[in-house]
């Protein structure tokens, strides 16, 4: 390379030392302020602000206050259609009467759900407390089912005719009509 040359290249360099020490120097204040951008993106973003709670509080208060006012006027509603006082009466100095014991019930009629059969051998289908029982003809106690107390005497179509535990004769026909 020639002098001239030398020269030339030297002068540009001279010139692009200032410019290269200059150039990381703004550069450098762009990159950290780029990284630290950069790394609040793996922070998730705060929440809003919640409500105080003192707020909710005072909602949840008045709530509760309107709840007890709806109930003590159904209660007053219900007191005054009743005719009772609201503080309730004195006690009374009359013995209270103790409630006699119902009288036993009879129990319930049995229902005749079906005849089956040819000829002479005949079974009745009898329905009592809710469970069927089957009574065939020649036999006055049940062939099937629990007891219901009940003694088969004959069976006639449509009715059946029983002997009761009390010894009263009852005819339970299929269309519904006890005689």
């Amino acid at each position: 390379m020639s002098k001239p040359d030398r020269l030339r290249g030297a002068g540009r360099s001279a010139l692009l030392r200032p410019a290269a020490l200059v150039l990381p120097l703004l550069v450098l204040p762009l990159l950290c302020a780029g990284y630290a951008h950069a790394s609040n993106l793996d922070v998730p973003p705060a929440p809003p602000a919640a409500p105080e709670s003192r707020l909710v509080r005072e909602l949840l208060e008045v709530d509760a206050q309107r709840a007890l006012d709806a109930e003590r006027r159904i209660r007053q509603d219900a007191l005054r259609t009743a005719n009772i006082p609201a503080h309730g009466a004195p006690p009374s100095t009359t013995p209270v009467k103790k409630a006699s014991p119902p009288a036993p019930k009879e129990a319930p009629i049995p229902r005749l759900m079906g005849i089956a059969g040819v000829g002479a051998h005949l079974s009745a289908i009898v329905e009592s407390n809710g469970r069927e029982v089957i009574y065939r003809s020649g036999t006055a106690a049940p062939v099937a089912g629990r007891d219901p107390g009940l003694r088969l005497l004959r069976i006639a179509s449509p009715c059946a005719y029983f002997l009761d535990a009390h010894d009263r004769s009852l005819a339970i026909c299929v269309n519904g009509v006890n005689k």
